[in-house]
């Protein structure tokens, strides 16, 4: 028989056969958060408006498929972000997250879901300390203060009675003893008020909400290499919820990648850049939340089409950036899609 004759009879794959092969899954879910009203944040509803886009949470992960996230969002709730970066890790093999400027708080939190994470020079993730807001209050508080309070005072106390005693012990007659015995009961009178202040279930409360973000930013660091990493995620959502001194300290790109060791890469080598700036500048000078699933294939280099004279055709409109071809830019960007 001969060899040609085999090879088909064997089933191995012709030239036709190939042709045949479909692409693998690439999406790019624009999450653009740069509005008011429904769909500024993220939240449940959010969360279950991109699922159903995405196709449900039956749809079974395709070899080879990726999403590209472009965020900009101030965060929300940590735990639908959370289940959104679950979700986006059991849908697709490869995420990747992109961000030009914002990814703050709770969309931090989503953002350590991913493969690799562009960020521009500029960009910024952000701590992971819960916030709450009081009746009475128009600013955010940060739980971490509840949680640290009692310590905080107990430190300040402790400080403050090393340094009077040995200015009481250098400046009177009294003894070694009698100095401890008066700094000690000073330390006390000074600090009951402020104990008195604080209350215990709210600072467990605290306490909790904060272990919460850390042990969802861990599980979401280590899905790819299980349990074993899971000891050092956990390290590093620690810093990401207790080391840093205020809610919007500005994380950058060399800091998230030398001292937080995340997986971050600079956006001067993302592919689609400039589809994703285009679509970017539209969207945060009309300030509006774009929510919506695109297919990546949208944004490949286009043909020209050319006449007889090697000229290109000019009654199509020209909806490209530096030869990449992106219809979806301007109808994505001026009607606001999604939420």
């Amino acid at each position: 028989m001969p060899e040609s004759d085999a090879d088909e009879e064997a089933g191995t794959p012709s030239e036709g056969d190939h042709a045949d092969v479909e692409p693998a899954e690439h999406s790019i879910l624009v999450l653009l958060q740069m509005g008011s009203g429904p769909g500024s944040s993220l939240n449940r509803t959010v969360v279950q408006d991109i699922i159903q886009q995405m196709g449900g949470l039956s749809v079974t992960r395709s070899a080879g498929s990726r999403v590209d996230v472009w965020i900009d969002s101030p965060g929300g709730d940590a735990h639908a972000a959370y289940k959104l970066g679950l979700y986006l890790r059991s849908r697709y093999e490869t995420v990747v997250f992109v961000i030009m400027d914002y990814a703050k708080s709770a969309a931090t939190l989503l953002s350590l879901s991913a493969d690799r994470i562009y960020m521009a020079p500029a960009a910024e993730l952000g701590p992971l300390d819960t916030q709450e807001s009081r009746e009475g209050e128009v600013r955010m508080r940060s739980l971490l203060d509840t949680a640290e309070s009692i310590d905080t005072i107990f430190t300040q106390a402790f400080v403050n009675a090393i340094q009077a005693g040995g200015y009481v012990l250098t400046s009177t007659a009294l003894t070694r003893e009698q100095t401890i015995a008066h700094v000690l009961d000073f330390a006390a009178q000074f600090s009951r008020p402020l104990l008195e202040q604080i209350d215990p279930i709210a600072v467990n409360a605290a306490n909790t909400s904060l272990n919460v973000a850390s042990e969802y930013g861990a599980r979401l660091l280590s899905y790819r290499s299980g349990r074993d990493g899971l000891a050092r995620a956990k390290s590093q959502t620690d810093q990401l919820v207790r080391q840093y001194p205020t809610h919007g300290y500005v994380i950058d790109r060399d800091e998230a990648r030398e001292v937080l060791s995340l997986p971050v890469v600079d956006i001067e080598g993302y592919e689609l850049l400039a589809p994703l700036e285009d679509m970017y500048s539209r969207v945060q000078k009309s300030e509006i939340n774009v929510i919506t699933l695109l297919d990546a294939s949208q944004f490949q280099p286009s043909a020209t089409t050319s006449n007889d004279e090697g000229e290109s055709d000019g009654d199509e409109a020209d909806d490209s950036v530096d030869g990449v071809q992106h219809p979806s830019v301007n109808s994505v960007a001026e009607s606001g899609a999604g939420l």
